[in-house]
């Protein structure tokens, strides 16, 4: 009889999720005891079930799977950490020899990749998925968000919210000068022509 192991699986889309239930299901070694939707809930669930593995999505609400690796490469030395991704390693800028992960697989991949994923990471094995093409970076905005600093970031909320750049200086306590460098990195780093399309982007 195989040893049992304890996931916990970190993912938003409802029916991706679906998907992903039912293919472990059909392996009974592999014991589902939590989904969480929210970035910010992960480590409450981490440390409330202790699992063996995390099947991590990175794109996720409230805080994403990036964030999430920094909190955990300090606190849980034993989990195995299995990142699942539409996103490439290159676009998220993620290395297994810095950041918390055993193993990555592609959401474009199919299932008995990710149980060939699960398998060697309980292996003691690194599992990078065969389907992973390292220099097709894939741009959205999403990938353009994490290019932004905190600052950066604060900045195009606001700009979403229809204010101007004297307004902006106003509420960051910053001089307009400084918000419009700020707004030209932004437009830089996002590719994008005119605030009109920086906004469609976001």
């Amino acid at each position: 009889m195989k040893t049992k192991v304890n996931i916990v699986i970190a993912e938003d889309h409802p029916i991706f999720c679906e998907g992903l239930l039912q293919a472990l299901a059909r392996y009974p070694e592999f014991i589902v005891l939590d989904v969480v939707k929210r970035g910010d809930e992960v480590l409450d669930k981490v440390i409330l079930h202790q699992p063996n593995v995390l099947i991590l999505d990175i794109n996720l609400p409230q805080k994403n799977g990036i964030q999430i690796l920094q909190v955990l490469k300090n606190q849980f030395s034993n989990l195995k950490v299995l990142v699942l991704s539409m996103y490439h390693p290159i676009d998220l800028k993620i290395n297994p020899k810095y950041d918390f992960f055993h193993g990555f697989v592609s959401k474009s991949s199919d299932w008995d990749v990710l149980i060939l994923g699960l398998n060697e990471v309980l292996a003691d094995r690194f599992f990078w998925d065969p389907n992973v093409q390292m220099n097709e970076p894939v741009k959205d905005a999403f990938i353009a968000q994490l290019k932004l600093s905190t600052r950066e970031l604060e900045i195009l909320e606001l700009l979403r919210q229809g204010l101007n750049n004297k307004e902006i200086s106003v509420r960051l306590h910053l001089s307009e000068l400084t918000i419009k460098t700020h707004r030209k990195n932004i437009m830089f780093k996002t590719e994008s022509k005119n605030l009109a399309d920086l906004l469609r982007k976001f």
